[in-house]
């Protein structure tokens, strides 16, 4: 919907004149807005004004258009879905590790609508990644942070089923892990000097628990020869922060 309103006429003998067109509604609020520009024309002809008023309308109107077409985007999906996981109090590192990645796809992908996502042009991106210096490994935690958030869209917004399924990463093997034998070990740990980092590796080898585990620990998690595990720290942004542990259970070894 748009108007135009005569405005009146001006010191140089021109004729001022205001276009005004609604450019859909306000996210969260749902209020209406509004764009309006102003032009002059030479007289005061209400034909003359509308033919110049005609381009600048369809100006307008694409801004519109524009703000419309944000909704279904992979870019509100993915707002929608950092909220859910800020509200069921994910830890500060995994929200980082999400926004991280939600970045990268947006990048690609945040005007596109969910229902227009095509699997040729994912494998595509996911080729033109590792063709920039990404690792498989990488592309493939890409991937998975990708086939989460539609899965979400398609539970909770009825989007279409995820076009993830036809879509396919690269392979990856994991390095294979081989932890010191008990011979090895006991002769790191007889090295270690006496200081608090040195302790703190000694607990680490002692009991399997997470490095952010040891750190978090305080003096009344102690009892006895059982030790009470309910936290830990992680580093977010260079400052330390206290978390649940990885399995928001407490538990004791």
């Amino acid at each position: 919907m748009s108007s135009i309103q005569y405005l009146g006429r001006t010191t140089d003998g021109s004729h001022r004149w205001r276009v005004r067109v609604h450019v859909g509604k306000a996210p969260g609020t749902g209020n209406y807005r509004i764009r309006s520009k102003v032009f002059h024309t030479p007289t005061d002809s209400k034909r003359a004004a509308d033919r110049k008023a005609a381009a600048i309308r369809a100006e307008l109107e694409a801004e519109r258009d524009g703000i419309v077409a944000e909704r279904g985007t992979v870019k509100e999906l993915v707002a929608d879905w950092i909220a859910v996981k800020e509200r069921q109090g994910r830890s500060p590192v995994t929200l980082k590790d999400y926004r991280l990645w939600c970045d990268i796809i947006v990048t690609r992908f945040g005007t596109t609508q969910v229902a227009a996502l095509n699997p040729r042009d994912i494998d595509a991106w996911y080729g033109h990644l590792m063709d920039e210096g990404m690792k498989p490994a990488s592309v493939q935690h890409l991937h998975r942070i990708f086939r989460a958030l539609l899965w979400f869209g398609h539970k909770s917004r009825d989007y279409p089923p995820p076009v993830t399924t036809k879509v396919s990463p690269p392979e990856h093997r994991p390095a294979e892990i081989r932890p010191p034998t008990p011979e090895v070990a006991r002769l790191l740990l007889e090295q270690l000097p006496d200081m608090e980092w040195a302790r703190a590796v000694k607990v680490l080898a002692a009991t399997g628990c997470r490095r952010g585990e040891v750190v978090g620990l305080r003096w009344d998690n102690i009892h006895g020869d059982e030790m009470v595990i309910d936290c830990g720290v992680v580093t977010v942004d260079k400052q330390a922060v206290v978390k649940s542990t990885k399995g928001r259970r407490e538990r004791v070894v």
